[in-house]
C-alpha cells in the first residue's frame, strides 16, 4: 500500500530524548516500512527513516521557537495542507498530527484515519463536527474522552522489542518510578508506598517549570540518596538500563491516561509493572500476571513485598505478543486495508 502519515513537528522523529507520540510515530512508520509499504512520512526535517520524508521546515520547530508554545499551531498546519494536498499519491493518509486538521478532510483525496495521543478532552466543538470520520483510538479508556466519535478500531502502541530486553545480569534491587515529575503522575505516592513497604526507589524524570513548586516541597525533602534516589531525566540508553536492574516499575497516574509507553517499555525488559488503576491500566497490565493493579498506596505497597509472585519471562513474552511495532504496524495495516476495500 501507498501510506502518508501525518506527525508532529516539534522534535524530530525519533527524538534525540523525551518525546513520546514521536517515537509512536516512528516505530509505526518503521513498521510500516518492513511489512513493505510505501510510507511516506509529514514531519520535520532533521527527522531520521527510512520512508521518504517531506518537511516544511529544515529542523524541529523546538529548535526555531526555543520553547515548546502549543498556542501557535501555523506550522501544523502547514505541515497539515502539505500532507492533504498530495492526498491523491496514497491508498490511505494517517493523520497522528492531532485534531485541529479536521478542517482539511474535505479536501483528501483518498481515505483518512485519525488518531490522537492526547490523554485530555480537546478540540471539543471542531471534533463534534467531525464525528463521522475514520477514528482509531489507542485505548478502549481513551474512548471516553470523546465517546460520540465513530471509532472503527482500537490499536495499541509499540516499541523496539530488540532494542528494549532483558538483561541477563540484572540485580534487580530496587523499584523505579520514571516519567515527568508532576503530581498527576504521581511520584509522591510512590515514594508513599515505598516508605510503607521498606524498598528503595529510584526516581527518574524531567521536572518542568510549572511542577517546580511541586517538587520542591513534596519530592525533594523526600529524598535521601539511600532509600529513596532522583537521578535527573534519562535517556533512552538510561532509561533501559533503569528498566532492566528494577524490581518492578511503580506507576501511580492519578488521571485518565489513555495510555503510558513506559509500561510496555518496562514489561519488554521483562520488569513487571505497578499501577494505579486509571486510564487503560488494566487494558495493558494484567493484574497477578505482568504486574499488579492497584487502588490505594496501601495496596501498591503490599504488592511491592510480593513482586517475586510474577514472572519476568511472563512480562517479556506480554510485551513481544501485543505491545511490539511489528504488532502496531499489523493492527493499523488491518484498518488500512479494511478502508481501502469499504472505499472509505
Amino acid at each position: 500500500m501507498r501510506i502518508g502519515v501525518l506527525g508532529p513537528i516539534w522534535l524530530p522523529i525519533p527524538p534525540s530524548g523525551y518525546g513520546g507520540s514521536e517515537i509512536v510515530v516512528y516505530n509505526l512508520v518503521e513498521g510500516l516500512v518492513d511489512r513493505g509499504h510505501s510510507v511516506t512520512l509529514f514531519a520535520s526535517g532533521g527527522s531520521k527513516t527510512r520512508a521518504e520524508l517531506r518537511s516544511v521546515l529544515d529542523r524541529p520547530l523546538l529548535e526555531i521557537k526555543g520553547k515548546f508554545d502549543f498556542s501557535d499551531n501555523s506550522y501544523d498546519l502547514l505541515n497539515a495542507s502539505n500532507a492533504f494536498a498530495a492526498s491523491e499519491e496514497f491508498d490511505v493518509l494517517h493523520n497522528m498530527l492531532g485534531y485541529q486538521v479536521l478542517p482539511f478532510l474535505p479536501f483528501a483525496k483518498c481515505p483518512v484515519v485519525h488518531t490522537s495521543h492526547s490523554s485530555i478532552k480537546e478540540y471539543d466543538g471542531l471534533v463534534m463536527q467531525f464525528k463521522d470520520a475514520n477514528y482509531i483510538s489507542i485505548s478502549n479508556a481513551q474512548r471516553q474522552l470523546h465517546p460520540q466519535l465513530n471509532y472503527i478500531d482500537t490499536v495499541y502502541h509499540g516499541i523496539d522489542t530488540k532494542k528494549y530486553v532483558p538483561a541477563a545480569d540484572a540485580t534487580r534491587d530496587y523499584f523505579v518510578f520514571l516519567s515527568r515529575i508532576m503530581p498527576e503522575k504521581g511520584v509522591h505516592l510512590a515514594i508513599e508506598a515505598a516508605k510503607q513497604s521498606h524498598q528503595k526507589l529510584v526516581i527518574a524524570g524531567i521536572v518542568d517549570e510549572r511542577d517546580k513548586e511541586y517538587f520542591a516541597t513534596q519530592i525533594e525533602p523526600r529524598i535521601d540518596d539511600d532509600q529513596i534516589r532522583f537521578v535527573g531525566s534519562a535517556d533512552e540508553a538510561r532509561k533501559i538500563e533503569l528498566f532492566q536492574q528494577a524490581k518492578a516499575m511503580i506507576f501511580p497516574t492519578q488521571w485518565h491516561e489513555a495510555f503510558g509507553l513506559v509500561l510496555i517499555e518496562a514489561m519488554a525488559c521483562g520488569t513487571p509493572v505497578i499501577a494505579w488503576n486509571k486510564g487503560a491500566v488494566p487494558e495493558v497490565i494484567t493484574s497477578g500476571e505482568t504486574g499488579f493493579v492497584v487502588e490505594s498506596t496501601e495496596e501498591m505497597a503490599e504488592a511491592m513485598k510480593n513482586i517475586d509472585a510474577i514472572s519476568q519471562e511472563r512480562c517479556r513474552q506480554e510485551a513481544e505478543k501485543r505491545f511490539s511495532r511489528e504488532a502496531m504496524a499489523q493492527g493499523y495495516e488491518r484498518v488500512y486495508q479494511s478502508l481501502q476495500a469499504a472505499g472509505r
